[in-house]
Order: structure tokens, then sequence, then C-alpha cells
């Protein structure tokens, strides 16, 4: 799930990053702001398209006579056009930020449940070392032989106790060579 949230955050950046030009000429009220946004829609995937848009909407704004507000006669039309832009801008990088602290909390909750194992008693990786040196033990040693039986079983045992606590070997799409303990919740 953090995965997916993250390439979430990554596709919108990359789509912010992609429309900057067209953010920046509506942010400020340029005059070719449309002509600028379709420049950046059509040829932004090339960089040279995507300079020139942003190049473009950094260019000094020409005001014609009806846009042009006194200090006596302000235009309210003009003031909540900009006021909305501003907002919904504004709320894309709230949006933004709330996904990458979310993100990046999954990622610490993941990192805790490592260090509350650990506090348990037997830290993980000494836990994962018992499991491979039982395995060893298990799958080398003879089948009729009482150690190779108890090596069987406390290694059942072992993982069974990784299994309630959250963890699971796999991904299951993985070759065994490239498996490892991974939390659970990071399958789903």
């Amino acid at each position: 799930m953090a995965e997916a949230l993250g390439v979430i955050f990554l596709a919108l950046a990359a789509v912010g990053i992609y429309f900057l030009p067209a953010i920046v000429a509506s942010y400020r009220d340029h005059h070719q702001a449309n002509a600028i946004a379709i420049l950046n829609l059509f040829l932004g995937w090339t960089f040279i398209g995507w300079v020139i848009a942003l190049v473009w909407s950094a260019t000094v704004v020409v005001k014609s006579p009806s846009t042009i507000s006194t200090v006596s006669q302000p235009n309210n039309e003009r003031i909540k056009s900009n006021t909305s832009s501003r907002l919904a801008i504004g709320f894309v990088i709230f949006v933004l930020l709330i996904i990458a602290i979310f993100v990046f909390a999954r990622k610490n909750s993941t990192d805790s449940d490592i260090q509350q194992l650990s506090a348990e008693g037997n830290t993980f990786n000494k836990r994962i070392a018992d499991v491979d040196r039982l395995n060893d033990k298990c799958r080398g040693g003879s089948g009729d032989s009482p150690d190779t039986i108890a090596a069987c079983e406390q290694r059942d045992e072992l993982i069974g106790e990784l299994k309630r606590l959250g963890w699971c070997y796999g991904p299951d799409y993985e070759i065994e060579a490239k498996k490892r303990w991974l939390l659970c919740k990071t399958f789903n």
C-alpha cells in the first residue's frame, strides 16, 4: 500500500512539474495563459518545448486597459479569479504534502514494527538467521534422524511465530532465491 501511495505521489509530482509552465502562467494571470497551456500540453514532453513554455510563462504580462484596475475602483472579478486560482494551487500543494506525509508515516510504521520485534527479546535478524540455520539442518539431514526432526520442528515453530507477528516469506511471484521476509501488509 505504501508503495502504491509512493507511486501516486510521484505521478502527481511529475504531472505538477510537467504542467509547471501552465500553472505559472495561470498564477501570474498571463495574457497568453491559454496558448502557454496548449504548448505545454502538446510539446511539453520535449524538453525544449517545456523550457520554451516555462520561459514564456515568466515573461512580462501585458495588461490591456480593461484589466488595469485603479485604486479608487478595483476590479472585483479579477480579484476573485486570482484568489480562486491561488486557492486551487494551494489546495493541490496541500494534497501533495498530505500524501507525502502519509507515505513517510507508513515507512516509519514499518520501521517501528521491526524495532518492536527487536525489543521483544530476540532481534528480527537473529530469528531469521535461526530459521535459515534450522532449515539447513532440516533439509540437509537424514529424514529418520531425531536431530533432523527436531530441527524441522523448531524451524516450523519459528516460522509460525514470525507469521503470527505479521511477517511473510515472499513475495509469491518471486523465485525462491529472491524471496525474503517482509511484513505481510506489504503484499496487500
